[in-house]
């Protein structure tokens, strides 16, 4: 019984880390709120998700540390990224309520399409330097590299956006669900499946060593590293 009241007990090491979960969840609805800044939340919730899945440093430190270091450039990418959501959310209504299910399919597939990207594209930011337009040239080659992942990953993401476009009143009851913790689940099995490619993508010791950088994206995670960001606690 004293090993399940340790705080070194696996049962409460797996309660922290869901309650941090939830936390973080809450953490980024908030940091959400002005719309434009969900990309700087997506990327540090990646960022601590990841951290906390490996026992580094404080969760809330590592979330607001990588939302202050990437807000800028993960603000440019979101507002790209939003305006072609937008759209392609918008043609899928539009053509529910037309009933054109050939349209409808190629415009779901645009929104996966998009879900994929996403899914790439603000975990590399969180984890690597790069320039705003290899970061979306990166996601496209990792997405393509890892088709089966990566599709895995964007239909996990885009479960609350499928259910709201086409079941609403189940979004609506499922509220509790989005606001307490499937953000962050779903940045858990991001970061689990994204671990073993990611690791491809960081440089070797030695090049670290030599002070190496790589200025161009790699044509595959397999061929170059990307230049890692420091981490602190």
């Amino acid at each position: 019984m004293s090993g399940i009241n340790s705080t070194e007990s696996p049962f409460f090491q797996r309660l922290s880390s869901f309650s941090d979960l939830i936390l973080l969840n809450l953490l980024m609805l908030v940091t959400s709120i002005p719309i434009v800044t969900i990309g700087a939340s997506a990327t540090a919730l990646f960022y601590a998700v990841t951290k906390l899945r490996e026992g580094e440093g404080k969760p809330f430190k590592n979330y607001f540390r990588s939302f202050r270091e990437n807000f800028k450039q993960a603000t440019v990418l979101w507002l790209v990224m939003l305006a072609a959501g937008a759209a392609v959310c918008y043609s899928i209504l539009l053509y529910i309520e037309l009933d054109k299910p050939v349209i409808l399919a190629c415009s779901v597939l645009a929104l996966v399409i998009w879900g994929i990207v996403n899914s790439w594209m603000f975990p590399l930011l969180s984890r690597f330097y790069c320039t705003t337009g290899a970061a979306f040239k990166n996601a496209l080659l990792c997405a393509t590299n890892y088709l089966p992942l990566s599709l895995a990953m964007a239909l996990v993401n885009l479960v609350p956006l499928f259910v709201f476009l086409f079941v609403p009143g189940i979004f609506v009851a499922l509220l509790p669900l989005w606001l307490c913790i499937w953000f962050s689940f779903a940045a858990w099995c991001n970061a689990g499946l994204l671990k073993i490619p990611m690791a491809r993508l960081e440089p070797e010791e030695e090049e670290i060593a030599a002070g190496e950088e790589t200025e161009e994206a790699p044509q595959t995670p397999e061929e170059a590293a990307l230049p890692e960001k420091e981490t602190g606690e």
